[in-house]
């Protein structure tokens, strides 16, 4: 039988990468937009001041790079691709900082990079960063508190349109580019937690339920098996274990092929289902044996007639292909606690039973100590 292989999801690597990548390509965007007001502004700034400032010229040539390095940005890989945005942003904040003080929005310019940096590089790089903006910013403090640098704005700066509109459209785009970042990163986490969530039931389930077949496993069949059996001491009433084995199965899957066999073991355990009540369990063991837990019988002859039902279930023909195949079933059954006060030996005592069955002819079932098949009574096994 070839099992179904499991559909497998993006791992969170790959997630996180997947959105690395989107919030440097939002970064690229949003600088360029920064960028382009910024050449903007500084001319009318210095035409309004009276006066061009070197640090203007140092700006206005990052942002021709920037510029440059913005149409090639598909062709760059790694810490070239990823640090440009953070190099405008550093070398913005740090001019406005040094040129207008706590006037401008060079501090908050700063702020922005140090978030690109701890987003899109290592520890390492966000320390550099750190330390940096620390320096610029305390050496602007020591300036202007000094009295070394006196401010280059005029007394009605805080009035001034230009300046709040430089305010306005640098905030805005950093809060936007934040508020972005964040709701992405919110999505992907969790998406992820919704496919780790699937995936863990998925796995719980495997490790419970027969892959092909869809019924429990080895695993839950015991633990249900033993609820079976406390629920009997309670009620002082009976349980009893079917252990099945398909007759003829080895055959069909010689001469017709596992898909044949698989198909078989699909609509025989289908058959068990219906054969049973809801509160029954049918399990696969593995290959073509199973086993069916009764709850609460109130005889053994109960447990005959869902033996015989599942019998005459088993050997009904099974289409397939434009033909039909054909397969009986052994069954052996136990009675708890009448034949065993333990389920592991129960389960030994049903097996035992079940080839009592294969010994007398097959396709028929079997009590433990008192082996039936159709048509004929046998001796006592």
């Amino acid at each position: 039988m070839q099992p179904t292989p499991l559909a497998t999801s993006p791992m969170p690597d790959s997630e996180m990468l997947r959105l690395r990548q989107e919030f440097v390509d939002a970064s690229w965007w949003l600088t360029l937009v920064y960028a382009l007001i910024s050449s903007a502004l500084l001319p009318a700034r210095a035409w309004l001041l009276g006066s061009w400032r070197l640090s203007d010229s140092i700006i206005f040539l990052f942002i021709a790079g920037y510029l440059l390095a913005f149409g090639q940005r598909r062709r760059l890989g790694g810490w070239w691709r990823d640090s440009p945005p953070v190099l405008v942003m550093m070398l913005g904040g740090s001019t406005g900082l040094l040129g207008n003080g706590l006037l401008g929005s060079g501090l908050m310019t700063l702020i922005f990079a140090n978030t690109l940096v701890a987003v899109l590089f290592g520890r390492r790089v966000v320390w550099i960063a750190f330390l940096y903006t620390m320096g610029v910013v305390l050496l602007a403090a020591w300036l202007y508190a000094s009295g070394r640098l006196p401010p280059r704005v005029s007394s009605d700066y805080s009035s001034s349109p230009l300046a709040w509109l430089m305010a306005i459209s640098s905030g805005t785009l950093m809060s936007f580019l934040v508020l972005h970042f964040v709701s992405l990163y919110r999505q992907r986490v969790e998406a992820l937690h919704e496919r780790l969530r699937v995936q863990s039931e998925e796995i719980a389930r495997l490790a419970h339920h027969d892959e092909l077949t869809g019924l429990p496993s080895l695993r839950l069949a015991r633990d249900r098996l033993r609820m079976a059996c406390h629920q009997a001491e309670r009620q002082r009433s009976k349980a009893a274990l079917l252990f099945i084995d398909l007759d003829g199965f080895k055959r069909i899957n010689d001469s017709a092929g596992h898909e044949a066999g698989d198909e078989v073991l699909r609509v025989v355990a289908a058959r068990m289902v219906e054969a049973v009540r809801s509160v029954d369990t049918v399990a696969r063991l593995g290959g073509d044996e199973f086993i069916v837990i009764l709850s609460g019988v109130p005889d053994a002859r109960t447990a005959t007639e869902v033996a015989q039902k599942i019998v005459a279930a088993a050997a009904a023909p099974i289409p397939w292909q434009g033909c039909t195949l054909q397969i009986g079933a052994s069954i052996g059954i136990a009675l708890y606690p009448e034949h065993s006060d333990t389920p592991e030996d129960l389960l030994r005592r049903a097996d035992s039973a079940m080839y009592s069955v294969k010994r007398g002819g097959k396709n028929g079932y079997a009590l433990h100590e008192e082996p039936r098949t159709p048509g004929h009574t046998c001796q006592p096994c």
